[in-house]
């Protein structure tokens, strides 16, 4: 978020660099840039932003914040510095180009992936497995652990613990067309994403950016609603042509006889 916040206050066209996930989906929506440091006071206040949001969380989604950390620290010591290394190195490759980096956030960054990915290995040691498998999973739109998973299975073949990572795909066949699929409305599964490039999901070119502030600025006298609706309608034609499809363009596709979802949507891991 602090991240976002400061990505929003650069003139379009000036921040270089990946923009941050959440300042990307906000500008999606066809918002105003100025007015995102106000959206960002609706979870979180100055003093203590950790406890609102967990208060925010906890209140709206019935999520339960856990701290990962003494977990994490009971896998295998060569396990954990490979862990260290592999993620330090993923970090450093993503933000190569980047022109803004925080050393002090990018290492609490690594650190939080480190933690997350080992505390949930650590946790399928303490749980009783039943014939449905394991209870604890991390679910996450960053292809660098699928890449990290791999290659801790080359470096560790007889040691390795099983894969904690759940694909996006099985969670979104599994709402769509598993035992769930009664509490999830017919609109709402339309609106589940297929994201075909995970990592296009994570950050928004800047050049995006200028879009939405060229179609603000032409459309300046008209409601802000409709301005919304051209910002977000711009910047939808653009992520398509880099490679994103849409739930429900995977339908449309079906009826024109052109494919089938299970064409569309990545296999399960």
């Amino acid at each position: 978020m602090n991240n976002a916040v400061a990505c929003s206050q650069y003139t379009p066209g000036a921040w270089r660099g990946r923009v941050p996930y959440l300042y990307y989906h906000y500008l999606q929506t066809g918002q105003s840039g100025l007015e995102f440091r106000k959206w960002i006071d609706l979870f979180r206040g100055t003093e203590r932003p950790d406890d609102d949001l967990i208060l925010f969380f906890g209140d709206f989604f019935g999520i339960k914040r856990e701290d990962l950390n003494e977990a994490a620290q009971q896998v295998s010591e060569d396990l954990r510095w490979a862990a260290d290394r592999l993620w330090s190195d993923a970090h450093k490759h993503r933000r190569r180009h980047s022109q803004q980096i925080d050393e002090a956030t990018t290492r609490l960054l690594i650190r939080h992936d480190i933690e997350t990915y080992l505390g949930v290995i650590a946790l399928r040691q303490k749980e009783e497995v039943s014939e449905l498998g394991y209870r604890h999973w991390l679910l996450t739109l960053d292809t660098n652990a699928w890449d990290i998973r791999d290659r801790l299975k080359r470096e560790f073949p007889e040691k390795t613990p099983p894969s904690p990572l759940l694909s996006l795909s099985f969670l979104v066949n599994n709402m769509t067309f598993g035992p769930n699929r009664r509490l999830v409305g017919k609109t709402d599964e339309l609106s589940i994403p297929l994201i075909l490039d995970l990592e296009l999901s994570e950050s928004m070119p800047y050049d995006i950016l200028e879009i939405a502030d060229r179609v603000r600025r032409e459309n300046d006298t008209l409601p802000e609603y409709v301005i919304r609706r051209k910002v977000r309608d711009a910047v939808d034609k653009a992520r398509r042509r880099k490679g994103c499809l849409l739930y429900d363009s995977i339908f449309e596709k079906e009826e024109a006889g052109q494919g089938t979802q299970a064409d569309a949507a990545e296999p399960r891991r």
